[in-house]
């Protein structure tokens, strides 16, 4: 997973204890989130693409649509939802996702590649509203669409979903920039909702803790993830249900 399920909440709890407001605390968790993704997820699209695990026509495909629709889904966040409106789609969203998890069968492999890409575009361009409107960064939503609806073995599938984000949560970023450009009140470091000092330290950790989590996750049954995933999103979905409170 690309990290916004963790990094909104937490990044919305830190600038609360700062003292912003919620409706600017959670736009600023938002933008943050998917610049640390953007700046993580450049680290896992090479790596895949070392292991020639990347389609890259589908990636960009998917990567188009999601630009398009992450401009669109952060212009709804920053500019006409409410915070408390946010704070629930995604508590909400969290919860669907972990029940997903939890009872769907293990994702099936259609066999068959679907080579449209006009189909591909609309695809991300789903997926994109999700991530700029949620400030996640879609490789949840893209792996389980390559493979459930395009016909994309698994191992490409991943591969794939990183490339396809470098286009989704870098124009959900901008989309978050200018969205917020001339906010007053806003902590220091920040550029519109972005603050690229938490960021940063987001991305920092996430790189340098990401290779011991693939490690136990190589060392854990498929049931207990799948199982521990859906619990952690219950956990962050209900809090986001009831409140910020952690």
């Amino acid at each position: 997973m690309g990290g916004g399920f963790l990094l909104v909440p937490a990044g919305a709890h830190i600038f609360k204890a700062l003292g912003l407001p919620e409706d600017l605390a959670l736009r600023l968790s938002f933008g943050t989130s998917l610049f640390a993704i953007f700046l993580t997820a450049w680290g896992s699209f090479l790596a895949h693409r070392r292991a020639g695990a990347v389609v890259a026509p589908l990636g960009v495909g998917l990567g188009i649509g999601g630009a398009g629709g992450a401009l669109a889904g952060s212009y709804l966040a920053t500019r006409i939802l409410g915070g408390e409106i946010l704070r629930l789609l995604f508590g909400a969203f969290a919860v669907l996702v972990g029940l997903r998890f939890l009872l769907a069968p293990s994702d099936r492999e259609e066999g068959r590649r679907r080579e449209d890409p006009g189909f591909w575009v609309l695809c991300g361009l789903g997926a994109g509203i999700l991530s700029g409107l949620l400030g996640i960064g879609g490789g949840i939503l893209f792996v389980p669409l390559m493979t459930l609806l395009l016909g994309i073995q698994i191992h490409q599938a991943v591969g794939t979903s990183p490339l396809a984000m470098l286009f989704t949560v870098g124009a959900g970023t901008l989309g978050y920039i200018k969205g917020g450009w001339g906010v007053a009140g806003l902590p220091h470091g920040s550029v519109g909702y972005v603050n690229l000092i938490a960021a940063g330290i987001f991305a920092a950790a996430s790189l340098s803790l990401a290779p011991l989590g693939a490690r136990l996750a190589h060392r854990t049954s498929a049931g207990r993830l799948r199982l521990a995933f859906a619990l952690l999103l219950f956990f962050i979905g209900g809090k986001m249900l009831v409140g910020l409170q952690i």
